[in-house]
């Protein structure tokens, strides 16, 4: 599903997070009974100019309760299980990233650069064991990054940059071994491997780790070098 590049606005409707057949696996079976298992099918609306709320495509696809005018496609039904990726970079959509998204489980690629989402990376993210690439990079992302996020051994392509990010970056092991600076830059309060600001150990953390102007963020501190 690729609207990316449009002027959409607001933030993610709760209505994506119904479709919870989104990037599943799909079955189709021929008239022999031979069943081939499907990945690919292709919703793009990308740079149509496009100026709106997302809960528009809710009734698209079938969830909600979003109105629609005489005559419009509806990809509700079997389409969905064969939608592997979800592309809504390049809009002007705000507020924090839904948890739930964490759990469509079946889903290749996340992409929502290029927005100013603002809040927390959901911890939820840990459960996208089939994503191979997530950018969430250029948006006004806080805290920590999840680091259960190592978990996701499928990931290749994995982009925060460019956000208000603090504290350490995930542990150098699985899939993050491979990733550079790129993908963490642009986030001062950032610290740690393979960034060149190293971290230093302050303490235990408290139940709730504030980012003070000094650059300290619960347990670690950034070491200016």
């Amino acid at each position: 599903m690729d609207l990316s590049h449009n002027n959409l606005f607001g933030s993610i409707p709760s209505c994506f997070n119904q479709i919870i057949t989104f990037g599943r696996k799909g079955v189709r079976e021929d008239k022999f009974g031979n069943v081939d298992y499907v990945w690919a099918a292709n919703l793009s609306l990308s740079s149509y100019s496009y100026e709106g709320e997302l809960s528009y495509f809710c009734y698209l696809f079938g969830v909600g309760d979003a109105e629609s005018g005489e005559g419009d496609v509806n990809y509700a039904g079997s389409i969905l299980h064969f939608m592997s990726g979800m592309d809504l970079s390049g809009n002007k959509l705000t507020g924090p990233i839904p948890p739930e998204i964490g759990y469509l489980s079946g889903i290749h690629t996340i992409n929502l650069s290029h927005n100013h989402f603002s809040g927390h990376i959901p911890e939820t993210f840990s459960n996208l064991k089939e994503v191979e690439s997530l950018d969430i990079s250029y948006n006004e992302l806080t805290g920590q990054i999840p680091p259960q996020l190592i978990e996701l051994n499928n990931l290749a392509v994995f982009s925060v940059a460019h956000n208000n990010l603090s504290g350490k970056t995930p542990e150098r092991k699985f899939q993050f071994i491979t990733f550079d600076q790129s993908s963490y830059e642009g986030n001062p309060l950032l610290c740690g491997l393979p960034l060149e600001q190293s971290c230093t150990l302050t303490g235990p953390p408290p139940a709730t780790p504030p980012a003070s102007e000094n650059g300290e963020i619960g347990l670690w501190k950034v070491q200016r070098n």
